[in-house]
């Protein structure tokens, strides 16, 4: 299959050779002068951007109507089911501080508008940076040290440790340095807005019930 897309943009011609039925775009992913080009293309669009867990199993069932899937209702209903249990399991319990890193230098965090952040509270904890107006926020060491969160996260492919919280270690006042809460996610299952999201959600669940152990 030909590659049409990369980091850096489309290759609108070679998608109109195509001829597809269906585009489906991740909506932040890019600018929106270059989603108005590919509507103009006049083949239909789908721009996928869910804001929460619930928009997820949305949009599944939204994707399994387009492409006559008839697999899709039954997944997102399993998607809603296992959030469900999630909640139920997790949601009433004490209170836990997170803070979340997704950019060392400089330090860039997300605030409750993202989806991450109902991970946190589907487990029961709080994004100490929840208030942030922006999406995504650049932040300062005094800010997180203030805050004292009880763990810190980062999300790396594979959830392979390559370090990035370790500079934090240089501040044994924070809880969660203290405590060795440091906890590094797949990035390949919490940045997806797929099902994988409760892979995530169910390994950050039972880090943050060790911080409260």
């Amino acid at each position: 299959m030909p590659r049409i897309s990369r980091a850096q943009g489309i290759d609108l011609e070679k998608i109109a050779a195509l001829r597809p039925d269906l585009i489906v775009v991740w909506g932040s992913g890019y600018s929106p002068a270059l989603l108005e080009a590919l509507r103009r293309l006049q083949f239909p669009v789908y721009v996928h951007e869910p804001r929460s867990l619930e928009s997820i199993a949305t949009a599944i069932e939204k994707l399994g109507v387009l492409t006559a899937s008839t697999g899709a209702a039954t997944i997102a209903a399993n998607f809603r089911s296992r959030l469900t249990g999630l909640r139920q399991r997790y949601a009433g319990r004490a209170s836990v501080r997170v803070f979340y890193q997704v950019w060392g230098n400089p330090i860039m965090t997300l605030s409750g508008k993202h989806v991450v952040s109902e991970v946190m509270k589907t487990c029961g904890a709080r994004n100490i940076f929840e208030d942030l107006a922006p999406l995504v926020a650049t932040v300062d060491v005094e800010s997180v040290i203030a805050a004292r969160p009880e763990v810190m996260v980062t999300a790396e492919p594979g959830a392979v440790d390559r370090g990035a919280l370790d500079g934090w270690r240089r501040y044994p006042q924070l809880p969660a340095v203290a405590r060795n809460q440091l906890v590094t996610l797949d990035a390949d299952e919490l940045d997806r807005a797929s099902v994988r999201i409760l892979d995530a959600t169910a390994t950050l669940c039972e880090e943050i019930e060790q911080a409260r152990r």
